[in-house]
């Protein structure tokens, strides 16, 4: 039986949501019914002009070419309010699967759920890092991931997200591996 919910999760949330991979903004409404389509097949519409506008950010930010996925889970109660879980879907050697993330801090989660608003998924961005060790003077290198939207107002809220457990960092660093190399 939990198997069967594995895969029904795992059905629902790998569909490509209509997201403005710059802005983090859901499209659903702009969208003509020929993006929605290709959308749905999975399969990104052509784009008639290429623009060189990005999203500037303070820093290295790039886009990883992933979304972070809102998952909203059964409440223990009734009445209680709504739980998130946030993950990232993909195919690896044909098996699809998911990477879970989680913020920094347990105040995290409300600035996700602002973040979030409607939404399902956003873009996650991973911005690179350099420390040094003074004591060893050993220097150590990685990626930091966040997610990011821009409101109505043009204030943009951004939030760092990390992988879970260490198995999801595992995955996660093969995704952005093909998705990285789907993009060039």
């Amino acid at each position: 039986m939990a198997e069967k919910k594995k895969n029904e999760v795992t059905e629902e949330m790998t569909a490509p949501a209509g997201v403005d991979t710059e802005t983090g903004e859901v499209l659903d409404d702009v969208l003509n019914a020929s993006t929605k389509a290709a959308l749905l097949d999975g399969v990104a519409p052509v784009e008639e002009e290429e623009t060189e506008e990005e999203y500037e950010y303070e820093g290295d930010a790039k886009l990883t070419g992933l979304f972070l996925r809102r998952e909203k889970l059964k409440p223990r109660k009734k009445g209680d309010k709504p739980i998130f879980t946030y993950n990232i879907y993909g195919k690896l050697r044909g098996q699809d699967i998911r990477a879970g993330m989680a913020p920094p801090d347990k105040g995290g989660y409300g600035v996700l759920a602002l973040l979030f608003g409607e939404a399902d998924a956003l873009p996650l961005y991973m911005v690179p890092y350099k420390m040094k060790d003074e004591n060893t003077g050993m220097t150590s290198s990685g990626f930091t991931y966040l997610v990011m939207s821009t409101d109505e107002e043009g204030i943009t809220l951004e939030c760092k997200v990390k992988p879970s457990r260490d198995s999801d960092k595992r995955l996660l660093e093969c995704l952005i591996q093909i998705a990285q190399r789907a993009m060039q």
